[in-house]
């Protein structure tokens, strides 16, 4: 046996005898050989003018006539590539057929056309006599992301049939994996479906089963699915989608009713076109189709957040009233909150009122939402009044409603009261929360109640209540701005023990007490924990370095540290320069303290009272009395208005005259 080498991919191939005569067969023009690679073979094929999708390729009459002979035989689809039968010279790759004997289609080209057609019959019985069984259909292909349901979390049909669609690739042929599922499914079954699918937020499955059950005789969809598709479609803000359902409904022997109307109204409404939803109530109505509670409900609601006016919305509530529908408890809290966002106090008070006398009892919302009406209007009295009596009435207020008056008494820097209303939370058996905590820390921060800081503290940890990143932010920024450099940066090392990530503004409020504290060494450690954690330096953390760096009296890491700002890409900034120039004044370098001024100047960076104090302080150490004096009336030029800090600089030029 010879080896020859491939005409297509160049591999070497046995010749000779048998199969000499087979590879002459598949090298259809004689101009080579051919191995039994599949894509070979299918290079072979297509090298004929006969593609797998039956176009012919070819303008020979005799190629011509072998397609059409493939395609009147119609041999069914096997699972063998490649079989190539030479007595009947007949090549089959997949469902394509060539014949690739001459004499015989020359032969065939001049019979008649009853002729053909006999002849093509009893063709077509050798031909499957040859041709393999046919295998058993591929698999079917599986999603990468595909997620079962939780076992017994539905029927084993229903749960049979999600999995299967959740395994489901896009392209993949929704009647094949629907077939085992035929006639065992309900509409109550179908439903399930939808809604496990809605829950997902995977609205493309959802579609493609709703328009298979389209073209289904057996499971047609009913007002029911209608109702949910339009509802999954709308969560995603396909509007156009959703009303091409909609309007498709009677085309399909489905009428409207008042769910699939109030879906539709939902839709629009949660993408914020309450027009839209007002125009589908009045269409509703002129299709004789009554509003319900929800549909009332779900207009003001869209209505609301929309932004239409309080007279429109007392319009929609005397209308649904005087239709006979009676509002509950989720339109008055509809209307309580649409209040709150507006600031309207008095119309809160009268929505309050008609709910009382209509004999619908509060709930838990409806206080939330008279709280944040009264706090917004800075009544502080009245919401106070009101928690003791959802207290009494043994609604329960939660943490929120008290984070509110807390809050506001923080805001106004009363402490006690702020305190009151944190230890009457405490009686009424409410658990404060970490908003609740962080709320009186920076309350208590602000005065410089260091102790009572450190006692709330050790309480909101002894609660179980952990602290989140606001909480360490509030705590770092309080003790270094108190002077307690070192505990707040225990705090920062606590919180990474804790396992919560420091966000930018805790990097910089830290960074700015170890400045002032001059502690370089830390600064750089948490400088490089920022780097670690991918975040991106800004000015103003390098303002922290910088003035760590001229505390320590470390002059030269300080002017490299303001450079790393340009070579990072930023670009630096008036506090950036001003943290320099302070470096500088520190050590009595007037010099290079006058050049960084220049630089800032040129700029584009106007001074500010912190710059001057550093230049007069820097002149001051270093004797020279006149151009200290000249920055002071410089200063005093540039209308800036001097602080106590001014004085002092000035005082030291003084002293070292």
């Amino acid at each position: 046996m010879a080896q020859q080498a491939c005409w297509f991919c160049s591999s070497a191939v046995k010749t000779g005898g048998f199969w000499e005569e087979k590879l002459r067969c598949c090298s259809w023009d004689g101009r080579g050989t051919g191995c039994e690679k599949v894509s070979c073979i299918r290079n072979r094929a297509l090298s004929v003018g006969v593609g797998q999708d039956g176009r012919i390729r070819s303008h020979r009459p005799q190629q011509r006539w072998a397609c059409e002979a493939v395609r009147m035989v119609e041999v069914p689809r096997t699972s063998f590539l490649g079989c190539f039968i030479v007595n009947s010279s007949v090549s089959t790759i997949g469902r394509d057929f060539v014949f690739s004997s001459w004499m015989g289609l020359k032969s065939y080209t001049y019979l008649s056309k009853r002729s053909k057609r006999r002849w093509l019959m009893k063709s077509r019985t050798k031909i499957l006599a040859l041709v393999p069984r046919a295998g058993k259909r591929k698999p079917q292909m599986i999603a990468r992301d595909a997620v079962k349901v939780e076992s017994g979390k539905y029927s084993y049909e229903v749960e049979d049939a999600i999995n299967q669609l959740s395994a489901l690739p896009p392209r993949s042929s929704i009647v094949r994996c629907m077939e085992s599922c035929r006639n065992k499914l309900s509409m109550k079954d179908f439903a399930l479906i939808f809604r496990e699918f809605a829950q997902r937020g995977d609205w493309y499955r959802s579609l493609r089963l709703y328009k298979y059950m389209q073209r289904q005789q057996w499971c047609k969809p009913n007002e029911h699915i209608y109702t949910i598709i339009i509802g999954i479609l709308g969560r995603e803000g396909m509007l156009d989608k959703c009303t091409e359902i909609f309007q498709e409904m009677p085309s399909y022997g489905v009428e409207w009713n008042v769910y699939s109307f109030t879906a539709l109204i939902n839709a629009y409404g949660r993408n914020g076109q309450y027009e839209a939803s007002l125009d589908l109530l009045a269409r509703m109505k002129r299709e004789r189709v009554i509003p319900n509670l929800i549909t009332y409900n779900t207009v003001i609601n869209a209505c609301a957040k929309g932004g239409l006016d309080w007279e429109g919305l007392l319009g929609l509530f005397a209308q649904m009233r005087h239709e006979g529908v009676q509002p509950d408890i989720i339109t008055y809290n509809t209307l309580l909150s649409a209040c709150s966002n507006r600031g309207l106090v008095q119309e809160a008070k009268m929505v309050f009122r008609t709910m009382n006398e209509a004999g619908v009892v509060p709930d838990l919302t409806t206080y939330t939402s008279l709280v944040e009406t009264y706090s917004g209007a800075g009544r502080l009295e009245a919401v106070r009044e009101l928690l003791r009596e959802m207290e009494v009435q043994g609604n329960l207020p939660d943490a929120i409603a008290y984070n509110v008056l807390i809050e506001d008494y923080a805001k106004k820097g009363d402490i006690s009261e702020a305190s009151g209303i944190f230890k009457q939370m405490l009686r009424a058996g409410c658990s404060p929360n970490v908003a609740t905590y962080s709320t009186l820390l920076e309350c208590y921060g602000k005065h410089e109640y260091f102790d009572d800081v450190r006692d709330l503290f050790s309480d909101m940890k002894a609660s179980g209540t952990a602290p989140d990143v606001v909480t360490y932010s509030t705590l770092i920024q309080v003790f270094g701005k108190g002077g307690y450099f070192r505990e707040a940066i225990n705090f920062f090392w606590d919180m990474l023990d804790g396992n919560v990530e420091p966000n930018i503004e805790i990097y910089t409020n830290l960074l700015d007490a170890c400045g002032i504290g001059g502690l370089y060494k830390d600064a750089e450690a948490i400088y490089q924990r920022l780097l670690q954690q991918g975040l991106t330096p800004g000015p103003e953390i390098f303002k922290g370095l910088i003035d760590a760096y001229g505390n320590a009296a470390l002059y030269q890491e300080a002017a490299i540290a303001f450079n790393c700002i340009k070579e990072l890409g930023s670009k630096p900034n008036k506090s950036t320069f001003n943290a320099l120039i302070r470096s500088y004044a520190r050590g009595g370098l007037h010099k290079e303290a006058g050049a960084v001024f220049m630089s800032m100047r040129e700029a584009g960076f106007s001074a500010n009272v912190h710059t001057f104090n550093a230049l007069i302080e820097a002149y001051g150490k270093a004797g020279l009395f006149t151009d200290g004096k000249e920055v002071f009336f410089d200063m005093k030029k540039a209308r800036c208005s001097q602080n106590l800090r001014t004085y002092e600089a000035l005082l030291t030029v003084y002293c070292m005259a």
